[in-house]
């Protein structure tokens, strides 16, 4: 009787062991919900125009939740550009671990790769999450802008620029916007390629009758 009572003690006691274990693990990291490109405010990966390590390119632009756990410590942010036999992302790194940052822009990108990320989150005991949805984002070459005038009047404003790009990396359309003094975006526009010889043109026009 005395050995049945202790086994059954020892389920017990491993049983609420292996439950604590589980609620100890993080939830994994949630990523913010990629806006669309007419979108005042831009959230989630995106493309971003500053790029301090390589300033011809832009930067991608990684954004994620808090998690709901008070006792996050870490986020850590993971990379691979890298392919199997099957279309599937391999050999995913470590690129960043930051302690409080909700947003990461990732400066060590090139044209035309097709970048796959995902987060962990990590408390103070040191125990991590599950990994994160993997999401991914592909950078096309930034439009040469041409400049104006500063003395161009908001409601005859003209947008010119060279595209650099050719064959399948032309883009299939344009967002034009137009940012405060704050660079607070307080117009868009979406627009389809107005031709294909370069400077490309564009008229800003204030009830938006040229966008889609």
């Amino acid at each position: 009787m005395t050995k049945l009572k202790l086994i059954f003690l020892c389920i017990i006691y491993c049983g609420c062991s292996e439950i604590t274990e589980k609620q100890d693990i993080p939830s994994p990291p949630v990523w913010v919900e990629k806006s669309r490109p007419e979108d005042l405010e831009e959230k989630g990966i995106d493309a971003h125009n500053v790029n301090l390590i390589y300033p011809d390119r832009n930067s991608i632009k990684l954004m994620w939740h808090p998690n709901p756990e008070e006792d996050i410590w870490k986020y850590h942010v993971y990379r691979t550009n890298q392919m199997d036999e099957e279309n599937k992302p391999i050999d995913f790194s470590n690129i960043l671990t930051t302690e409080d940052d909700t947003l990461f822009y990732d400066e060590e990108v090139y044209y035309y790769f097709k970048y796959y990320y995902y987060l962990k989150a990590e408390n103070f005991e040191g125990i991590e999450s599950n990994a994160s949805e993997t999401i991914f984002y592909t950078l096309l070459k930034k439009p040469q802008a041409i400049s104006v005038p500063d003395s161009v009047h908001f409601q005859q404003m003209q947008f010119q620029w060279i595209e650099t790009s050719f064959g399948s990396h032309v883009p299939s359309g344009y967002i034009i916007r137009i940012n405060n003094e704050f660079s607070e975006s307080i117009w868009t526009c979406e627009i389809q390629p107005p031709g294909y010889f370069n400077p490309r043109t564009f008229n800003y026009s204030s009830g938006g009758i040229d966008c889609l």
